[in-house]
Protein backbone atom coordinates (compact mmCIF):
# COMPACT_ATOMS: atom_id res chain seq x y z
CA UNK A 1 0.00 0.00 0.00
CA UNK A 2 1.52 3.20 -1.16
CA UNK A 3 1.78 5.50 2.10
CA UNK A 4 0.33 9.65 1.89
CA UNK A 5 2.46 12.24 2.52
CA UNK A 6 3.01 12.01 6.39
CA UNK A 7 2.68 8.69 6.79
CA UNK A 8 5.74 6.43 6.67
CA UNK A 9 7.35 3.50 7.97
CA UNK A 10 9.99 3.96 10.70
CA UNK A 11 12.50 1.67 12.82
CA UNK A 12 10.71 1.71 16.45
CA UNK A 13 11.94 0.10 19.77
CA UNK A 14 14.20 -3.09 19.22
CA UNK A 15 13.89 -2.55 15.52
CA UNK A 16 9.52 -3.12 15.41
CA UNK A 17 8.45 -1.25 12.56
CA UNK A 18 5.90 1.42 13.18
CA UNK A 19 3.65 3.98 11.18
CA UNK A 20 4.45 7.30 11.90
CA UNK A 21 2.38 9.84 11.32
CA UNK A 22 3.98 13.25 11.56
CA UNK A 23 2.18 16.88 10.58
CA UNK A 24 2.51 20.37 11.78
CA UNK A 25 0.21 18.69 14.86
CA UNK A 26 2.69 16.66 16.13
CA UNK A 27 3.44 13.13 15.30
CA UNK A 28 1.99 9.32 16.33
CA UNK A 29 3.13 5.94 16.38
CA UNK A 30 1.42 2.86 16.32
CA UNK A 31 2.70 -0.68 15.41
CA UNK A 32 1.15 -3.46 13.25
CA UNK A 33 2.15 -5.52 16.23
CA UNK A 34 -1.25 -5.34 18.33
CA UNK A 35 -2.41 -2.25 16.60
CA UNK A 36 -0.11 -1.06 19.36
CA UNK A 37 -0.21 2.78 19.90
CA UNK A 38 3.34 3.78 21.14
CA UNK A 39 3.93 7.75 20.93
CA UNK A 40 2.14 10.73 20.78
CA UNK A 41 3.93 14.24 20.88
CA UNK A 42 1.92 17.01 20.33
CA UNK A 43 2.88 20.24 19.09
CA UNK A 44 4.63 22.26 21.65
CA UNK A 45 4.89 19.55 23.90
CA UNK A 46 6.76 15.95 25.57
CA UNK A 47 5.47 12.72 25.08
CA UNK A 48 2.89 11.96 26.22
CA UNK A 49 2.16 8.50 26.55
CA UNK A 50 4.56 6.20 28.96
CA UNK A 51 6.77 3.18 27.38
CA UNK A 52 8.45 1.10 29.92
CA UNK A 53 12.34 1.09 29.01
CA UNK A 54 12.21 -2.62 29.80
CA UNK A 55 9.52 -3.41 28.01
CA UNK A 56 9.82 -6.63 25.85
CA UNK A 57 9.42 -6.09 22.34
CA UNK A 58 8.96 -9.81 20.52
CA UNK A 59 6.23 -12.03 19.01
CA UNK A 60 3.48 -13.09 21.20
CA UNK A 61 4.39 -10.62 24.48
CA UNK A 62 2.40 -7.89 25.86
CA UNK A 63 4.30 -4.37 25.19
CA UNK A 64 4.36 -2.67 28.54
CA UNK A 65 3.09 0.54 28.14
CA UNK A 66 1.50 2.79 25.43
CA UNK A 67 -1.71 2.18 24.34
CA UNK A 68 -2.79 -1.95 24.03
CA UNK A 69 -5.64 -3.13 22.83
CA UNK A 70 -8.10 -5.42 25.03
CA UNK A 71 -10.29 -7.84 23.21
CA UNK A 72 -12.38 -9.93 23.78
CA UNK A 73 -12.30 -9.96 27.50
CA UNK A 74 -10.83 -7.72 30.39
CA UNK A 75 -8.14 -9.18 32.84
CA UNK A 76 -7.75 -12.70 33.35
CA UNK A 77 -10.42 -15.09 31.48
CA UNK A 78 -13.45 -15.89 33.54
CA UNK A 79 -13.06 -19.91 33.08
CA UNK A 80 -9.42 -20.68 31.55
CA UNK A 81 -6.96 -19.77 33.78
CA UNK A 82 -4.13 -20.47 30.77
CA UNK A 83 -5.96 -17.89 28.40
CA UNK A 84 -4.05 -15.11 28.03
CA UNK A 85 -4.68 -11.93 30.25
CA UNK A 86 -6.97 -9.10 28.59
CA UNK A 87 -7.68 -11.25 25.63
CA UNK A 88 -5.42 -12.14 22.72
CA UNK A 89 -5.73 -8.76 20.26
CA UNK A 90 -2.48 -7.07 21.77
CA UNK A 91 -0.62 -10.39 21.47
CA UNK A 92 -1.29 -10.52 17.73
CA UNK A 93 -0.62 -9.27 14.17
CA UNK A 94 -3.32 -6.15 12.50
CA UNK A 95 -2.70 -5.46 8.52
CA UNK A 96 -2.73 -1.52 7.43
CA UNK A 97 -6.18 -1.42 6.16
CA UNK A 98 -6.59 2.43 5.46
CA UNK A 99 -4.30 5.46 5.16
CA UNK A 100 -5.29 8.76 4.35
CA UNK A 101 -4.06 12.30 4.71
CA UNK A 102 -6.84 15.39 4.75
CA UNK A 103 -4.20 18.50 4.68
CA UNK A 104 -2.56 17.91 8.37
CA UNK A 105 -5.06 15.61 9.07
CA UNK A 106 -3.75 11.97 9.25
CA UNK A 107 -5.69 8.88 10.25
CA UNK A 108 -4.76 4.99 9.61
CA UNK A 109 -6.73 2.14 10.15
CA UNK A 110 -5.56 -1.13 11.35
CA UNK A 111 -7.44 -4.56 11.12
CA UNK A 112 -7.60 -7.74 11.59
CA UNK A 113 -10.36 -10.55 11.74
CA UNK A 114 -10.91 -14.43 13.11
CA UNK A 115 -8.28 -17.13 12.21
CA UNK A 116 -7.19 -20.44 13.66
CA UNK A 117 -5.18 -18.59 16.58
CA UNK A 118 -8.23 -16.53 17.74
CA UNK A 119 -10.88 -19.57 17.44
CA UNK A 120 -8.65 -21.76 19.65
CA UNK A 121 -9.86 -19.62 22.60
CA UNK A 122 -12.85 -17.62 21.70
CA UNK A 123 -14.94 -19.51 18.81
CA UNK A 124 -16.50 -16.27 16.99
CA UNK A 125 -16.06 -14.89 14.02
CA UNK A 126 -15.48 -10.68 14.07
CA UNK A 127 -13.86 -8.28 12.71
CA UNK A 128 -11.99 -5.79 14.64
CA UNK A 129 -10.54 -2.33 13.75
CA UNK A 130 -8.62 0.19 15.13
CA UNK A 131 -8.20 3.66 13.74
CA UNK A 132 -5.53 6.61 14.83
CA UNK A 133 -6.23 9.90 13.68
CA UNK A 134 -3.38 13.05 14.31
CA UNK A 135 -5.63 16.39 14.23
CA UNK A 136 -5.03 20.17 15.87
CA UNK A 137 -4.30 19.00 19.31
CA UNK A 138 -5.80 16.20 19.41
CA UNK A 139 -4.96 12.20 18.88
CA UNK A 140 -8.14 10.58 18.63
CA UNK A 141 -8.63 6.47 18.26
CA UNK A 142 -11.46 4.11 17.82
CA UNK A 143 -12.35 0.50 18.49
CA UNK A 144 -15.20 -0.79 15.53
CA UNK A 145 -15.95 -4.26 16.46
CA UNK A 146 -18.57 -6.00 13.95
CA UNK A 147 -20.17 -9.46 14.70
CA UNK A 148 -19.66 -11.25 11.38
CA UNK A 149 -21.08 -14.76 12.09
CA UNK A 150 -24.38 -16.20 12.28
CA UNK A 151 -24.58 -16.13 16.53
CA UNK A 152 -24.60 -13.12 18.72
CA UNK A 153 -21.76 -12.49 21.46
CA UNK A 154 -20.40 -11.09 24.16
CA UNK A 155 -17.17 -9.33 24.84
CA UNK A 156 -15.34 -6.66 26.90
CA UNK A 157 -13.27 -4.02 24.89
CA UNK A 158 -10.56 -1.28 26.16
CA UNK A 159 -8.03 1.27 24.99
CA UNK A 160 -5.25 0.42 27.66
CA UNK A 161 -3.75 3.84 27.79
CA UNK A 162 -0.11 4.79 29.73
CA UNK A 163 0.33 8.50 30.56
CA UNK A 164 3.80 9.49 31.46
CA UNK A 165 3.98 11.53 34.51
CA UNK A 166 6.19 13.58 36.50
CA UNK A 167 6.17 11.40 39.58
CA UNK A 168 2.72 9.85 39.77
CA UNK A 169 3.00 10.60 43.75
CA UNK A 170 2.48 14.04 43.15
CA UNK A 171 -0.18 13.92 39.91
CA UNK A 172 -3.78 14.08 40.42
CA UNK A 173 -7.20 12.10 38.05
CA UNK A 174 -9.94 14.71 38.29
CA UNK A 175 -13.49 13.96 36.77
CA UNK A 176 -14.47 10.71 38.65
CA UNK A 177 -15.45 12.44 41.77
CA UNK A 178 -18.28 10.47 43.04
CA UNK A 179 -18.88 7.76 41.11
CA UNK A 180 -19.14 4.14 41.98
CA UNK A 181 -16.32 1.82 41.34
CA UNK A 182 -15.16 -1.60 41.42
CA UNK A 183 -11.82 -2.00 44.25
CA UNK A 184 -9.53 -4.39 42.21
CA UNK A 185 -7.68 -4.46 45.34
CA UNK A 186 -10.08 -5.23 47.97
CA UNK A 187 -11.79 -8.42 46.20
CA UNK A 188 -13.75 -5.58 43.68
CA UNK A 189 -15.84 -4.67 46.27
CA UNK A 190 -17.83 -1.71 45.22
CA UNK A 191 -17.47 1.74 46.63
CA UNK A 192 -18.47 4.99 46.29
CA UNK A 193 -15.46 7.18 45.31
CA UNK A 194 -14.37 10.21 47.64
CA UNK A 195 -15.07 13.92 47.16
CA UNK A 196 -11.76 14.87 45.62
CA UNK A 197 -9.79 13.96 43.13
CA UNK A 198 -8.06 10.50 42.68
CA UNK A 199 -4.29 10.71 44.24
CA UNK A 200 -1.67 7.82 44.29
CA UNK A 201 0.99 6.11 46.29
CA UNK A 202 0.16 2.65 47.00
CA UNK A 203 -1.84 0.52 44.36
CA UNK A 204 -4.61 2.10 43.05
CA UNK A 205 -6.91 -0.17 40.45
CA UNK A 206 -10.49 0.88 39.79
CA UNK A 207 -12.84 -0.01 37.35
CA UNK A 208 -15.64 2.81 37.43
CA UNK A 209 -19.32 1.70 35.23
CA UNK A 210 -21.00 3.82 33.74
CA UNK A 211 -18.30 6.22 34.20
CA UNK A 212 -18.27 10.17 33.35
CA UNK A 213 -17.51 10.80 29.59
CA UNK A 214 -14.36 13.06 30.46
CA UNK A 215 -11.08 12.87 32.95
CA UNK A 216 -8.56 14.63 33.60
CA UNK A 217 -4.65 14.15 34.93
CA UNK A 218 -3.32 16.99 36.74
CA UNK A 219 0.57 17.18 36.46
CA UNK A 220 1.98 20.25 38.01
CA UNK A 221 5.86 18.64 37.42
CA UNK A 222 5.19 18.35 33.90
CA UNK A 223 3.13 21.72 33.71
CA UNK A 224 0.27 20.12 31.72
CA UNK A 225 -3.17 18.82 32.36
CA UNK A 226 -4.34 15.78 29.64
CA UNK A 227 -7.63 15.14 28.87
CA UNK A 228 -9.60 12.33 28.58
CA UNK A 229 -12.55 12.01 26.90
CA UNK A 230 -14.96 9.11 25.27
CA UNK A 231 -17.93 8.50 24.02
CA UNK A 232 -19.11 4.51 22.89
CA UNK A 233 -16.90 3.49 25.50
CA UNK A 234 -18.98 3.19 29.04
CA UNK A 235 -16.19 2.65 31.86
CA UNK A 236 -13.06 4.06 32.65
CA UNK A 237 -10.28 1.87 34.92
CA UNK A 238 -7.67 4.00 36.72
CA UNK A 239 -4.51 2.07 37.54
CA UNK A 240 -0.93 2.16 39.17
CA UNK A 241 0.30 -0.55 40.22
CA UNK A 242 2.54 1.35 43.54
CA UNK A 243 6.01 0.37 45.04
CA UNK A 244 5.41 -3.35 46.10
CA UNK A 245 3.48 -4.65 42.44
CA UNK A 246 5.68 -2.49 40.49
CA UNK A 247 8.74 -3.09 41.62
CA UNK A 248 8.28 -6.60 41.05
CA UNK A 249 7.20 -6.34 37.40
CA UNK A 250 10.22 -6.99 35.11
CA UNK A 251 8.73 -5.00 32.49
CA UNK A 252 8.69 -2.07 34.58
CA UNK A 253 11.61 -2.30 36.47
CA UNK A 254 12.02 -1.00 40.27
CA UNK A 255 11.19 2.85 39.89
CA UNK A 256 9.19 2.82 36.63
CA UNK A 257 5.79 2.52 38.95
CA UNK A 258 6.27 6.27 39.59
CA UNK A 259 6.22 7.29 35.80
CA UNK A 260 3.28 6.73 34.47
CA UNK A 261 -0.69 6.56 35.32
CA UNK A 262 -3.72 4.56 33.37
CA UNK A 263 -6.49 5.90 32.49
CA UNK A 264 -8.40 3.92 30.22
CA UNK A 265 -11.67 3.93 28.08
CA UNK A 266 -13.95 0.85 27.21
CA UNK A 267 -16.45 -1.55 28.28
CA UNK A 268 -15.77 -4.06 30.72
CA UNK A 269 -17.04 -5.86 33.39
CA UNK A 270 -20.78 -4.82 33.77
CA UNK A 271 -20.51 -2.74 30.69
CA UNK A 272 -20.02 -5.57 28.56
CA UNK A 273 -21.63 -5.59 25.25
CA UNK A 274 -23.84 -8.10 23.54
CA UNK A 275 -23.46 -7.70 19.40
CA UNK A 276 -26.35 -9.07 17.59
CA UNK A 277 -25.16 -10.92 13.93
CA UNK A 278 -23.92 -8.11 11.52
CA UNK A 279 -23.69 -5.58 13.84
CA UNK A 280 -20.70 -3.14 14.99
CA UNK A 281 -20.22 -1.25 17.79
CA UNK A 282 -17.92 1.41 18.13
CA UNK A 283 -16.25 3.34 20.81
CA UNK A 284 -14.05 6.68 20.50
CA UNK A 285 -11.08 8.01 22.43
CA UNK A 286 -10.00 11.77 22.37
CA UNK A 287 -6.55 12.88 23.78
CA UNK A 288 -5.78 16.79 24.75
CA UNK A 289 -3.65 18.44 26.34
CA UNK A 290 -3.43 21.65 27.98
CA UNK A 291 -0.76 23.42 29.94
CA UNK A 292 -2.04 24.19 33.46
CA UNK A 293 -1.74 27.98 34.65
Amino acid sequence: MDLPRGIQVVDGPAGLPLLRLESRFGTAEISNYAAHILGWRPAGHEEVLFVSPAATFLPGTPIRGGVPVVFPWFGAHAVEADHPMHGFARRSEFELEESTAAGEHLRVVLGRTDDASSRQVWPHPFQLRIELELAEAVLRFRVRVTNTGAEPFRFSEAMHSYFAVSDVRDITVEGLQRSRFLDKPHAYRARDDEEGPIRFGTEVDRVYERAPTTARIIDPGLGRAVQVHSHGAASKVVWNPGPERGSAMTDLGPDGWQRFVCVETGNVHGDDLDLAPGAEHVSTTELRVTRLD
